[in-house]
């Protein structure tokens, strides 16, 4: 039978512990010692042998956080001296070890001829000792409420950070902080916080009140800069989307604000609130939009009261003012509900005058040019505009633009006077006439557009068919002319059968 040899632990293990100045440093190792005896229980003297040790964690078989080989000699006595966490490592950081957390285990494997093939001599938990390496006892002496500070060398007492037990204080500030967290600074940043999380909503900064639902008034945040009249910002807030925003999330049936601002005293300007832009694109001195299952919705509800001049919005540079229920654009000389002074218009070219409808990117731009009302159309978002039709200032006609250099694929018009004679001629009344409306004459659109198509138009949106009624007179027009050809033909005829 082969011999095996046993590993007995006599000194069990041995901390390195230096007792000494309140620099003393403690050294990332332990020492350890043990008696190797053979099977007879003869001691192995002066021979040199393989050391595995493995640190394992929570238990004798839990995950290893450290593991090494040595390669120690035994002394005349067959004792094993080795300094753990100065060998040879296998695995892990022996410096990384966080023995605040306890419940380490080490075991120990065993080659007697100086290689590796090991023997397993057991597993046994590590008690108070190595505990030391987080607990050196050499700490200084200090002040009530000082906190300890690495200065790269040694721990020193440090009044910077103060703990009262209750309080914590930041700064140049007494040991006795006035609040929870107390910071004093005379840096240009008192406290900076960052964060790179990338979940939808992170807060870099979370204040929340969680007290008695019958407080009132009570500030999550509040901010106070006053250096001295007219200086002093209470709060900035910079964003890539909201500066500031503003949430209430109502339960009741008050009045609830999501951006208040208040201002009291002096005899300047005041603005309970201010909004500037300056960009290169779309600039909103103030966006305002409601919207929502409410009985009564207002983007902006504003009063003004108490003044010689009140004026419930007024709107400054871009000429738009508001005041009597009248509403005036470029112009403060209000002659009627809406007062528009045009600025700027001509027949070839309407400019920024007029008033433009669009829906998506089809405009339509009405406009003053030459006290001509002009209709000028565009599909392509406002890009170019065709003129389409004017309102004549000599006798209010409406006049649809017709010149040759507007058209094109020109070609005439076949015979129309059967169909014109096709025409179906009727009275009728609207279905929202009041009892006793007098009649319409005109024509059914359903039966004109298997006549005249060109003529007949449907409505984009709720699929009804009009009539260009202005189009009949044309047609008309050319009906009259085949009629008056057959006439002359017929003339003609007539003076040949009378020649004869």
């Amino acid at each position: 039978m082969k011999e095996r040899t046993i590993f007995r632990i006599i000194g069990a293990m041995l901390m390195l512990v230096l007792i000494g100045q309140a620099s003393a440093q403690v050294p990332q190792s332990f020492n350890y010692q043990a008696v190797a005896r053979n099977s007879l229980g003869n001691l192995l003297t002066n021979q040199t042998v393989g050391l595995k040790i493995t640190i394992h964690q929570g238990s004798s078989t839990g995950a290893v956080v450290y593991s090494e080989t040595q390669v120690p000699t035994t002394n005349q006595f067959g004792l094993i001296t080795a300094a753990i966490g100065q060998g040879t490592v296998v695995s892990g950081t022996f410096a990384n070890i966080d023995w605040s957390t306890g419940n380490y285990w080490l075991q120990v494997q065993l080659d007697p001829a100086g290689g590796t093939a090991y023997t397993d001599m057991g597993t046994d938990q590590l008690l108070s000792v190595p505990y030391a390496m987080y607990a050196d006892g050499s700490l200084p002496e200090g002040k009530i409420g000082q906190t300890l500070m690495h200065d790269g060398t040694d721990w020193i007492a440090n009044s910077f950070l103060s703990n009262s037990g209750t309080t914590v204080g930041i700064g140049a500030i007494t040991l006795s902080p006035l609040t929870n967290l107390h910071v004093a600074s005379n840096k240009r940043y008192a406290g900076l916080f960052t964060s790179d999380s990338v979940s939808y909503l992170t807060h870099v900064i979370h204040a929340e009140y969680n007290g008695a639902a019958s407080m009132t008034d009570v500030r999550a945040v509040y901010g106070k800069s006053v250096v001295q009249d007219n200086w002093g910002v209470g709060g900035e807030f910079v964003g890539g989307f909201h500066g500031v925003n503003g949430t209430v999330l109502p339960t009741g049936s008050a009045s609830y604000t999501g951006v208040y601002g208040f201002v009291s005293g002096g005899s300047g300007n005041n603005y309970g609130l201010y909004g500037y832009v300056n960009g290169t694109g779309t600039n909103y001195g103030a966006y305002l939009n409601s919207s929502g299952s409410a009985t009564t919705n207002y983007g902006l509800y504003a009063t003004a009261s108490g003044a010689i001049n009140n004026y419930a919005g007024y709107f400054n540079s871009g000429n738009v003012i508001i005041n009597a229920g009248k509403v005036g654009v470029g112009t403060s000389t209000l002659l009627s509900d809406l007062d528009i002074l045009q600025s700027g218009g001509s027949a070839t070219n309407q400019g920024t005058g007029g008033i433009n409808l669009r829906n998506g990117t089809y405009h339509w731009r009405i406009y003053n040019s030459n006290n001509y009302v002009r209709f000028n159309y565009s599909s392509d978002g406002g890009a170019t505009y065709t003129p389409k039709a004017y309102v004549n200032p000599s006798d209010g006609s409406w006049n649809q633009l017709s010149d040759m250099s507007l058209k094109t694929n020109v070609e005439k018009l076949d015979d129309v006077l059967d169909k014109v004679i096709s025409i179906s001629i009727i009275k009728y009344n609207y279905n929202d006439n009041k009892l006793g409306s007098p009649k319409v004459i005109g024509t059914s659109a359903n039966d004109l557009a298997k006549i005249f198509p060109e003529i007949v138009s449907t409505e984009a949106d709720g699929g009804l068919l009009g009539v260009d009624y202005s189009k009949l007179g044309v047609i008309a027009i050319k009906a009259i002319q085949e009629l008056n050809a057959k006439i002359v033909q017929l003339e003609n005829r007539i003076v040949e059968l009378e020649s004869k």
